[in-house]
């Protein structure tokens, strides 16, 4: 009697405990990717601090990145709330490999960037939209050589120019 009483608890506390695993809503990982248009973002913490690291699938790719972040990333230069960075070649410094540059907002909404260089738009990303604090990110892999010397400036909609148009001097 006392077998069967223990087998059936036994029995009757899997499936409870199974149950409950599977009643649990499923909770995003820190490290699960978050999908763009032509990128994705993947948010780890590290030492107490947020960090994260975008992929670019495509040849120009946008991510939103939801939560608070101090500071993009190492950028080049800051204006208001939007960043720019070129990466190019060592010797070879109107030659741009990759071009980012990020929007950092503090409440929901959609935009999408703009590339620019000496005031004309060369390239403009896809619309991506976020929930809240976060930072917009894109990458386009330029991998072309701009006049030397050339104005390379970023914009995104939503955020008023010239206060958050971020600029760098292209020049060999």
């Amino acid at each position: 009697m006392l077998k069967r009483f223990l087998a059936a608890w036994v029995a009757i506390m899997a499936i409870v405990g199974t149950i409950g695993i599977l009643a649990t809503p499923a909770q995003a990982s820190i490290s699960d990717p978050i999908q763009g248009k032509g990128a994705y973002a993947t948010v780890k913490q590290v030492d107490g601090r947020t960090t994260y690291t975008v992929t670019a699938t495509e040849e120009l790719g946008v991510v939103f990145i939801p939560g608070e972040f101090a500071t993009p990333f190492d950028a080049y230069g800051c204006s208001g709330n939007v960043c720019i960075r070129l990466d190019s070649e060592p010797n070879n410094s109107n030659y741009v490999a990759t071009w980012e540059t990020t929007a950092t907002t503090s409440y929901a909404r959609c935009s999408k960037p703009y590339y620019l260089i000496n005031d004309n738009v060369v390239k403009e990303g896809g619309t991506e939209c976020g929930e809240g604090a976060g930072v917009f990110f894109a990458v386009w892999k330029a991998r072309r050589y701009f006049p030397s010397p050339s104005w390379a400036c970023n914009e995104w909609s939503g955020f008023p120019s010239p206060a958050n148009k971020p600029c760098e001097t292209i020049s060999n």
